[in-house]
C-alpha cells in the first residue's frame, strides 16, 4: 500500500475489502490473505459506504455511484443505473437473494425503487417516487419484495410488478423503524391516540397493532433488535416507565421484560442502545440503586 490507511471495510467470499486513500485517488483492494491474492479491484474518490453485505456480494456507494463486488477484479463493477444515490447508507438499500433493492434517483430524473439482480450493471425501476425526498425513504426486503416507508405510508413493490402498492397508512405522524425480522414486518406508527408497535405479513389485511399503550409517546426511540425468535424494543407504557419489551408477532405474545425502579432506567442513546448478542440482548440500564451498568 502506498497511500494512507489502509482501512478494511467489508468481507465477501473469503476476501477482505480494504480502502486506501492516496493523493490522487482512492483504491479498493481485495485480499485473500496472500501477497499474490491482494489486488486493486476499483478506483474510487473517497471511502466506500457499504449499502449491503452478504456472503456472496457486497454493494457499496461512492461519489453517488453504486458498486457491486464478489471480491474479485472481474466480479467488481459500477452499476450503470441509477446514478445519483443519496448517501444515506443501509436505510436506503436492502439485499434480496443475490440482488439489491435501492431507493435512489437516476440523475435528476426517475426517482424511485430500483432492483439490481447482481449479475449485470443495469438495474430495473420497479416503482416511481418522483414526488418525495428519496433520501428519507426507509426500505427493507421481505419475501422477495421491497417494502418502503415514507411519511405516514408503507408501500410495497415487486420484481416484474407494475408500480407500488399501498400496504398501510398511519392516522398521523410518520412510520418509524421499519424492520423485517423473524418472518414479519415491524414498525412504529400512530393509530390516532399515539404511537403503537405494528406488525405485518406484507399485506393490508395482515397488518395490525400489537400494543395499546396509555402513554401518547411510548416509543421515544425506535431501535428494534432480535433475540432468538423474539423482537426486542424499549417502550414506556405510562405506568412503569421506560422498560424493555419483547414480542413474538402476536398481541398475546407481547409483554414487558424488565421492571426497573425508575422511569428512565434503560439507556437508548446511539452509543449504548440495546444490541443483539449471541441469541440474547445486551443493554445499558440502571436499577435505581447503582449507576449505569450492562445487562443481558
Amino acid at each position: 500500500f502506498g497511500g494512507s490507511g489502509p482501512e478494511p471495510f467489508a468481507s465477501v467470499n473469503g476476501y477482505l475489502l480494504i480502502y486506501e486513500s492516496s493523493a490522487l485517488t482512492g483504491l479498493v483492494w481485495s485480499s485473500d490473505g496472500t501477497a499474490p491474492g491482494t489486488v486493486v479491484i476499483a478506483e474510487v474518490s473517497g471511502k466506500p459506504l457499504v449499502l449491503s453485505a452478504t456472503d456472496r456480494l457486497v454493494y457499496f456507494v461512492n461519489a453517488r455511484r453504486v458498486w457491486r463486488t464478489d471480491g474479485t477484479k472481474g466480479g467488481s463493477f459500477a452499476l450503470t443505473n441509477p446514478v445519483g444515490v443519496p448517501l444515506r447508507g443501509s436505510t436506503n438499500a436492502a439485499s434480496s437473494g443475490s440482488g439489491l433493492f435501492l431507493a435512489a434517483c437516476d440523475g435528476s430524473a426517475q426517482c424511485g425503487i430500483w432492483f439490481n439482480e447482481g449479475a449485470t450493471p443495469a438495474s430495473v425501476l420497479l416503482a416511481e417516487a418522483s414526488d418525495v425526498n428519496i433520501g428519507d425513504i426507509t426500505l427493507v426486503a421481505f419475501r422477495a419484495r421491497a417494502y418502503f416507508a415514507y411519511g405516514s405510508r408503507l408501500w410495497s413493490a415487486s420484481i416484474g410488478g407494475t408500480g407500488a402498492a399501498l400496504v398501510f397508512e398511519a392516522a398521523q405522524g410518520s412510520i418509524r423503524g421499519l424492520t423485517a425480522a423473524n418472518g414479519r414486518l415491524y414498525f412504529a406508527a400512530s393509530a390516532g391516540a399515539g404511537d403503537e408497535l405494528w406488525t405485518s405479513d406484507g399485506t393490508s389485511q395482515g397488518t395490525r397493532a400489537l400494543t395499546a399503550f396509555a402513554n401518547e409517546a411510548p416509543l421515544s426511540a425506535v431501535r428494534f433488535q432480535t433475540a432468538g425468535d423474539r423482537l426486542m424494543f424499549v417502550a414506556d407504557d405510562g405506568a412503569h416507565g421506560q422498560e424493555l419489551w419483547s414480542t413474538d408477532g402476536s398481541a398475546a405474545g407481547t409483554w414487558r421484560e424488565t421492571d426497573f425502579a425508575y422511569d428512565r432506567a434503560i439507556y437508548i442513546g446511539p452509543t449504548m442502545a440495546p444490541r443483539s448478542l449471541a441469541g440474547g440482548l445486551v443493554f445499558a440500564a440502571s436499577d435505581g440503586l447503582v449507576g449505569l451498568h450492562l445487562w443481558v
